[in-house]
């Protein structure tokens, strides 16, 4: 995976510890298999996910076509939750409702 880019539309995970190969594909995978999958902006050299770090973690993170509504991100939370058994951030771009 390449350093990020900022990205308009993303969902991201955020670990303390760089995960294995086999981590970062279980995350894809739960997102490309998942109700939100055809919201996955996947790039023209066939990329789908990129990692970055920060100072408060490492980032994973799917480029996607728009914001993912309240709902989508309860149930892709949940979800992700439900294959993950360790501590994790999830931060998304959010339709902004008043």
């Amino acid at each position: 995976m390449a350093i990020a880019e900022e990205f308009d539309h993303y969902l991201r995970i955020v670990t303390t510890s760089e995960l294995d190969k086999k981590s970062v594909e279980l995350f894809v995978l739960t997102v490309a298999e998942s109700k939100i999958a055809d919201l996955i902006d996947q790039k023209s050299d066939g990329t789908v996910a990129v990692y970055h770090d920060r100072p408060d973690g490492h980032c994973y993170d799917i480029p996607l076509t728009k914001d993912l509504s309240r709902f989508q991100g309860d149930y892709i939370a949940e979800l992700l939750m439900s294959k993950f058994n360790m501590d994790f951030e999830i931060e998304a771009s959010a339709e902004y409702l008043e």
